[in-house]
């Protein structure tokens, strides 16, 4: 970074300090090869690789947990003979993890990982060597699930399959490499071993498996050795089609070395020479990038009949592409048009969707400026007769004075293909008036559309920031969308440390339009849909500017396009939403430094967490239970859960006897300032009152069900006497409350369905529900549900003194297991939820002959990869 070449810091000159000025050498690390590589999974983990060391790093956003990917065994044992992994790559279902290892005097190695049930475990299952010129350039996944989008008139379709078919293996890797090679690697249902199907690109031919494929013998020492240095994977809707687009580069053939001749002088002037038995040497223009990009196509197949794949290779056309200094090259695929509503007017079930090829190009000719970036796309069509035309120029467009620094597929739209592309600036001031600012925006991200490469006008700019030290120095080189396409992380030039940053993405243009479902109402719902993490979202919600009545918003349009897609199962994705508030609320909790509002988000979170306590625990409850009688094998562990429950009602009924004073029919509006208590929403929301109804009357026939069991044992015993205990000492008569939330709940379905969901999504009652709310908080004040004095006086609090001490620490919510609601033992591992912060150490793989409740252990393996609130977990360190 500097104002002019006279001062650069390089040549010892003063820097100047109100304005940043990039040099031609600040942008060349984006021609430079191997790319560094940087992956977001759709668990919102951030993979990028050590600047000096063969290791993976790992962090999960946005949360502070961060973590290294085990290496496979040969980089353990020698890390000095491999380079940091060139290439990484997740797969579409979370599950799946490959990364190359460059050797630097021998051969590379590839690894594919396993994950478990936390986003930190990371199991080596296989990993092969690659040799020196065959190292691997690009890498995909085959056999995606059918993603969910939003159609224009606010309803949800799933686009169709991308890719071939992948019908007997999981996963199944494509892999390109140096040597122009084809790697199909993929592990056969049933068959513990990798499996691989390797051809040339460059020759046609049909490769089953467990073949050899024809050597390509095209190969002269004369000509060079050609290396691919980039290559692009495309998949297409509805097509089975595999495309392939390579650039290669042309160096001379390594020369082995040769003994001496003995019996040459190289100072004998008189030894003769002829030169006519000299080798022609080839020109040093030969060497170098090519001027071509080649397309190959590839079909993956599986005969029924023999069992087997097969592999078909068809070598395109080339595209001859004359443009030094290729930065960039990718496919874009568009999804067909939908179906409209009436399938039987649909002509376009049958349509393939649109796949464009983009290259980007940067132009160092003249190193006395910065360089001329350039950006073209090709479209790829289909004959009537199955093959392919071949790729067509379309567009291409300079851009100046910026420079393309990255393109990325834009995944938000599916009407139309679209990119975003980073342009960056190459000078800039560092002060806004008189203020130094401690960001400067070096750049924008602008939205193309494909073909024309025109500026869409829908969609904003969004600016690129970066820090006032290292701005117009360490330039984004590589970037890579969100889960769910909201955000942006991008890599920079830096090679220590490793610096990535998270960039905003264009808005789309809202004047003069009434919004009537925000954007990012549409981004949950899909999330749901897909079954992906919506923590990119939830960060841009939980900022300290967004208001929470806009959250609210968000979520009640979320929570409302996702119940048109319920299938006529109310409530289906409530739990869903519940878990996003959690995260949302407890986010803004912990940021705030208002102590009221502080107070007000932390009521909000863990009244959403206790809806998903209160569903997981009728879950349990019901499964253990057969008519009047549960699970005695399970005895111990119902115990926890009634134990947990009990406690949570008295809390509830607490609530209800401290607020009975404002609750007088005739002064409802002066009530409605203490009833928004969000504890209060169990009591009037359908969803969780039908849960806490549930629970309640298990816990109402486990006391029974116990109670009358016949004296047992010793351990029988104390079981029965904990439980009657803890009950029948909780100040609440359960047959009563049994009675009074069942006839609650028959009044709280009649409430309005929008006035629930503003309700739901707020954690806390609305105006609308305040008269309901005040019959429901006075009926449970009065009667015989309640005996206060039980309820308030518990007979530890007239322990004084020494007999009050105790040789453990008092026990609080975090001793107990976030799952199963007992007290957590410490173990050398355990698990913690990234959303909640609880914490579990169930084990979720004890064997089938284990003794114990079956149903329980049923029970539990339901919370195996995600916690009662829906949040991932991760593996925490035991204090």
């Amino acid at each position: 970074m500097t104002t002019s070449p006279a001062h650069s810091p390089s040549k010892g000159k003063a820097r100047d300090t109100t304005h940043w000025r990039s040099g031609w050498w600040d942008f060349y690390p984006l021609l430079e090869r191997p790319k560094r590589p940087i992956e977001w999974s759709h668990s919102s983990v951030i993979f990028t690789a050590h600047p000096t060391l063969p290791f993976l790093s790992a962090r999960h956003f946005s949360s502070s947990k961060q973590f290294a990917i085990p290496s496979p065994a040969p980089v353990m044992t020698s890390p000095s003979s491999y380079d940091p992994p060139t290439v990484i790559s997740v797969s579409p279902a979370d599950d799946w993890l490959f990364a190359y290892f460059p050797g630097k005097t021998n051969d590379g190695a590839g690894c594919l990982w396993k994950r478990g049930s936390q986003v930190d475990t990371w199991t080596i299952k296989e990993w092969w060597s690659f040799p020196r010129s065959g190292g691997v350039v690009a890498a995909s996944w085959l056999g995606s699930p059918r993603e969910w989008e939003a159609r224009s008139s606010g309803t949800f379709t799933r686009l169709p399959l991308c890719g071939p078919r992948t019908p007997v293996s999981n996963p199944t890797l494509v892999l390109i490499t140096q040597d122009h090679q084809v790697n199909i690697c993929y592990f056969r249902d049933y068959i513990p071993t990798l499996k691989m199907i390797k051809s040339p690109i460059n020759v046609p031919q049909r490769v089953l498996e467990n073949k050899n494929p024809v050597p390509d013998e095209s190969f002269h020492p004369l000509s060079g050795l050609r290396m691919c240095t980039d290559a692009a994977i495309g998949l297409a809707y509805s097509d089975e089609t595999i495309l392939i687009a390579t650039r290669s580069r042309r160096v001379p053939t390594p020369s082995l070395p040769t003994a001496p001749d003995s019996s040459f002088n190289s100072m004998n002037f008189d030894v003769p020479v002829d030169v006519s038995q000299q080798e022609t040497v080839p020109d040093w223009e030969m060497w170098g990038e090519e001027c071509t990009i080649e397309l190959t196509e590839i079909q993956l197949r599986f005969d029924y009949v023999s069992n087997i794949m097969g592999l078909f290779v068809n070598p395109q056309s080339s595209l001859y592409q004359p443009r030094p200094g290729l930065s960039d090259l990718l496919f874009i695929s568009n999804p067909p048009s939908p179906p409209p509503l009436d399938p039987v007017k649909s002509s376009s079930l049958h349509e393939k969707g649109s796949i464009y090829l983009v290259a980007s190009f940067l132009d160092f000719s003249e190193f006395n400026s910065t360089p001329k970036s350039e950006l073209v796309v090709y479209s790829i069509s289909r004959q009537p007769t199955g093959g392919r035309e071949g790729a067509r120029l379309e567009a291409s467009r300079i851009f100046s004075p910026g420079i393309l620094s990255f393109v990325v597929p834009f995944l938000g739209d599916t009407s139309k293909a679209m990119l975003y592309a980073g342009v960056l600036d190459t000078s800039g001031t560092l002060f806004k008036g008189k203020t130094k600012l401690k960001e400067v925006s070096i750049g924008t991200v602008k939205v193309l559309n494909v073909p024309t490469l025109s500026d869409d006008e829908n969609w904003e700019y969004s600016a690129i920031k970066s820090s006032v030290e290292t701005a117009g120095e360490e330039l984004p080189i590589r970037a890579v969308l969100s889960p769910n396409s909201i955000l942006l992380a991008t890599l920079s030039s830096s090679l220590w440390p490793v610096q990535t940053a998270v960039q905003m993405l264009p808005k789309p243009h809202t004047a003069g339009f009434t919004v009537v479902t925000p954007p990012l109402s549409f981004a949950i719902a899909k999330a749901i849909l897909n079954r992906r993490t919506p923590a990119d979202i939830i960060h841009l919600l939980a900022l300290p500017g967004v208001a929470d009545k806009e959250v609210a918003d968000v979520l009640y349009h979320a929570l409302l396009l996702l119940d048109q897609e319920n299938n006529g199962l109310p409530y289906y994705f409530t739990s869903d939403v519940l878990g996003i508030a959690v995260e949302i609320y407890k986010s803004k909790a912990n940021r705030t430094t208002d102590d009221t509002e502080k107070e007000l988000m932390t009521a909000r979170w863990e009244t959403a967490f206790d809806v998903c306590s209160m569903i997981a625990c009728g879950m349990v409850l019901g499964a253990c239970n057969e008519g009047d009688r549960y699970d005695l094998d399970a005895v111990w562990q119902l115990i926890g859960i009634c134990s947990w429950a009990t406690g949570f009602l008295e809390r509830l009924m607490k609530e209800c006897v401290l607020y009975r004073d404002m609750t007088e029919l005739e002064d409802v509006k002066d009530a409605g300032k203490k009833l928004d208590s969000p504890i209060l929403l169990h009591l009037v929301h359908p969803f969780a009152l039908q849960n806490l109804f549930i629970v309640v009357r298990h816990v109402k026939q486990f006391r029974a069900f116990v109670g009358s069991l016949p004296a047992g044992g010793e351990s029988a015993r104390i079981a029965r006497d904990i439980l009657v205990d803890f009950v029948d000492q909780s100040g609440i008569n359960f047959i009563s409350l049994d009675a009074c939330l069942e006839e609650m709940f028959k009044k709280a379905v009649d409430i309005d369905p929008n006035e629930c969901r503003k309700a739901l999504v707020a954690c806390q009652p609305v105006p609308a529900m305040y008269t309901s709310l005040g019959f429901a908080v006075q009926k449970l004040s009065e009667g015989t549900i309640l005996n206060k004095a039980v309820l308030f006086l518990k007979p530890e609090d007239f322990v004084d003194g020494l007999g009050r001490l105790s040789l453990d620490e008092p026990k609080n919510e975090k001793d107990h297991d976030v799952i199963t609601k007992g007290t957590r033992v410490k173990r050398v591992t355990e698990r913690i939820c990234l959303r909640c912060g609880g914490k579990s150490n169930v084990n979720t793989d004890i064997k089938p002959t284990t003794p114990g409740s079956t149903r329980w252990r049923t029970w539990e393996k339901v919370w195996n990869s995600r916690c009662i609130c829906g949040g991932l977990w991760s593996s925490a360190t035991v204090q």
